[in-house]
């Protein structure tokens, strides 16, 4: 059995195979019918448990900052990547429900500034999320990372390589896809191996809006400030 008590080094990361999303990734935007959206979320709110990940295109310039570009949501069978910023408010009205559901638990690494982000981004009110890492410090694994999370668990690397790239642009590459699906679709699965420490306390469903004029507010960003999460929240992710 795997020792999850463990570190991993970034050697012993790299040299694992990568992981491939063995699920399909739908995108949903502009052009996806109002049906379909509509659809798709009372899918997702159908299931007790669905990952969760966000991407905001990054800025390299002091001050500067971007809306929430996607918003990731998968169950068991689909990842579905949400294109937010071309998304009408008609369209994202369901989105907005499955966020403020208390119910369905939404699972990340890093999701408490994900919501705060959303509220502050979109003025939704985050409900019903689950940090991984409440999981992980009940099983005593020394990795905050979702990538060595996730190594440790199954044996697979995370590739990283589109993590900083164009998530605004007009059409997202194949490779942005499958990193955007898969980072959710992993989360998912990291509790899938966890979930026996589960305990319904460890759900949130109260976060305060990110001051956005307030200089320490890109303490929440991606390196180097582009999605405003804690540095030591993705770091090595």
């Amino acid at each position: 059995m795997t020792d999850l008590t463990r570190e991993i080094s970034k050697d012993e990361l790299n040299e694992l195979p990568i992981e491939v999303i063995p699920i399909p990734v739908e995108v949903i935007d502009e052009t996806t019918p109002i049906d379909r959206v509509g659809e798709v979320c009372d899918l997702l709110r159908s299931s007790e448990i669905v990952g969760f990940d966000t991407e905001t295109k990054p800025s390299f310039t002091k001050g500067v900052t971007h809306k929430v570009a996607l918003l990731q949501l998968a169950n068991a069978e689909r990842s579905y990547i949400f294109r937010l910023i071309r998304l009408s408010d008609e369209a994202k009205a369901p989105l907005r429900a499955i966020i403020e559901d208390k119910k369905l638990i939404k699972v990340g690494v890093g999701i408490h500034d994900d919501a705060r982000i959303l509220r502050s981004d979109y003025e939704w009110t985050p409900a019903g999320m689950l940090e991984i890492r409440r999981l992980t410090v009940e099983n005593q694994m020394q990795v905050g990372s979702l990538s060595k999370i996730y190594a440790l668990l199954y044996g697979k690397r995370l590739t990283k390589g589109q993590r900083l790239s164009d998530w605004e642009k007009e059409t997202l590459t194949e490779a942005q896809i499958n990193y955007a699906g898969l980072d959710a679709w992993a989360g998912l699965r990291i509790f899938d191996a966890l979930k026996d420490v589960f305990r319904p306390a460890m759900v949130e469903n109260v976060f305060e809006p990110m001051k956005k004029t307030v200089p320490k507010a890109r303490s929440f960003r991606k390196k180097p400030h582009s999605t405003r999460k804690r540095i030591s929240d993705k770091q090595e992710e």
